[in-house]
């Protein structure tokens, strides 16, 4: 019934209580019930969240969510913020579905009064995926000098497309079709 996050479409669902409940069998409810007006916000639509919302914490979730298709926007406002309640944040990775932030934050317990430095969390985030990357790298490296593919070794190290190709011939990623 709610339209997925994400989605800059124009909200078509339910705009009122009596619009969002089914009362199919029980319509003598309807009559007592309110018809109170949803009040739906489309976050994508905000012009300027700074003006329009009062607390901090509603400001950074509504900024965080409007540049997470934008990695340089996204970092240069976690890095002038810093620090970010983690209820926030928590907020922002369930709209982003963030799994790697999701993760990070279930196994970092090292955080400063519930707050979380999101600045770390974005080094240590990348840290990761460049280790991932790396260990991928030096398995596709290792099969094909098993092979005896020694071209296809100096080819990988140029070529982004065809190192690409190889990770998932080889099984070491999914292609994309199957990873969604």
């Amino acid at each position: 019934m709610f339209k997925r996050l994400g989605n800059s479409e124009p909200w078509d669902g339910a705009k009122t209580l009596h619009e969002l409940v089914d009362f199919t069998g029980c319509e003598e409810m309807k009559g007592i019930t309110g018809d109170f007006k949803l009040n739906i916000i489309n976050i994508d639509a905000i012009q300027n969240g700074d003006e329009l919302f009062h607390n901090r914490d509603v400001k950074d979730v509504v900024n965080l969510y409007q540049k997470r298709n934008d990695k340089i926007a996204f970092k240069e406002y976690i890095d002038t913020q810093k620090i970010f309640d983690r209820e926030s944040i928590e907020v922002v990775t369930e709209m982003v579905t963030s799994k790697e932030l999701k993760e990070y934050m279930q196994t970092n317990k090292e955080n400063k009064g519930g707050n979380l430095d999101m600045c770390k969390a974005i080094t240590d985030l990348i840290e990761d995926g460049r280790k991932e990357g790396e260990n991928t790298l030096a398995n596709l490296i290792v099969k094909l000098s098993s092979l005896g593919k020694n071209d296809d070794i100096v080819k990988v190290s140029t070529d982004e497309a065809y190192r690409e190709q190889l990770y998932i011939q080889y099984g070491f990623k999914k292609a994309e079709k199957e990873a969604l």
